[in-house]
């Protein structure tokens, strides 16, 4: 049997309380969980960061965002839910998003996030890369 080799590739998702740039204790709060799908810490041999933020609360108007901040690798935001609104800050630029919705943001490339109304998901994905 095949099933015992392939064992440590089917995980759990782990519940992060502390993430570089987001907030995390007070975001947890006012929003919702987050979790650490997979990365290194989850399968070593994992090339990829895969980040799940529950917003099961309206965050409301005045929500801060994230820390401006970069990586050295590409990365992905993909909003889901009912009339989640989130703006998404990438260099100079502000960009509302509505779910469904996806945003590319280049290695290198300062950026943040607020959601600003509604509830859902927000998928953070990232390959190669770490969060510090």
């Amino acid at each position: 049997m095949a099933k015992a080799s392939t064992e440590k590739y089917i995980v759990k998702p782990q519940k992060i309380r502390d993430l570089a740039y987001h907030y995390m204790v007070e975001a947890e709060k006012e929003l919702g969980p987050s979790f650490r799908m997979m990365d290194k810490s989850v399968v070593p041999e994992s090339d990829i960061t895969l980040i799940v933020r529950k917003i099961e609360r309206d965050p409301g108007p005045g929500y801060k965002k994230t820390e401006m901040h970069t990586h050295d690798v590409n990365k992905v935001y993909a909003f889901v839910g009912d009339g989640l609104k989130s703006e998404v800050i990438i260099g100079d630029d502000h960009h509302i998003i509505t779910a469904p919705g996806a945003v590319f943001i280049p290695a290198g490339t300062k950026h943040g996030y607020r959601p600003i109304s509604g509830t859902g998901y927000l998928i953070m994905t990232m390959r190669k890369g770490e969060y510090p």
